[in-house]
């Protein structure tokens, strides 16, 4: 997620294709990080 989350914010992208064999499986955006690191956040505390 860290690595995703820098190369979107050093690319100004919102949005990252999730492939798997060179197949788009999925897409990853900056909701859902946020989403991440919020969950992530909370359990921490």
């Amino acid at each position: 997620m860290d690595e995703a989350n820098q190369f979107m914010y050093e690319n100004k992208i919102r949005h990252l294709a999730v492939t798997e064999e060179e197949k788009v499986v999925g897409v990853l955006s900056v909701k859902d990080l946020v989403s991440y690191y919020a969950k992530s956040f909370r359990m921490q505390e």
